[in-house]
């Protein structure tokens, strides 16, 4: 939570395979996520505070190859400063069958689980509801 942004981004680029950081507390509990789009808007921390407020600018309008952000920026930010402290989760004692409803109402590709304290457990996708099924049914 209140890791420098850049120690975070060093240790996903050689072990992070979801498009979202999960950050949890001293004691493990889940009290976030820093999602693609969380990292993309870093870009647009310098721009103009009227640039945000157009509703028609999607996105993916945003040129991150034409921005100059200072390398200060890796130390001065925070985690905190830009996670999404709103994360739809599970729990553990949940079925993937109800997994994957959760995830299809929510229009999510995957979803952290949690104990019944909050402590993040893991993270469970499509991919592996998809392998369980298809272990299931001697497919593979």
């Amino acid at each position: 939570r209140f890791e420098q942004f850049r120690n975070i981004l060093l240790k996903c680029s050689t072990c992070h395979t979801f498009p979202m950081i999960l950050v949890v507390d001293d004691n493990g509990r889940l009290i976030g996520k820093v999602s693609i789009s969380d990292l993309i808007n870093v870009f647009r921390i310098h721009e103009p505070d009227i640039l945000k407020t157009i509703p028609f600018l999607r996105e993916d309008e945003v040129n991150i190859f034409d921005f100059d952000l200072p390398p200060e920026l890796g130390f001065l930010l925070l985690v905190e400063d830009i996670m999404e402290a709103d994360c739809l989760t599970i729990t553990d004692d949940k079925t993937i069958e109800e997994a994957y409803r959760e995830m299809n109402l929510n229009k999510l590709n995957q979803i952290p689980v949690v104990d019944q304290e909050g402590k993040l457990v893991g993270v469970i996708g499509v991919f592996d509801i998809i392998q369980v099924i298809f272990k299931d049914l001697g497919i593979i």
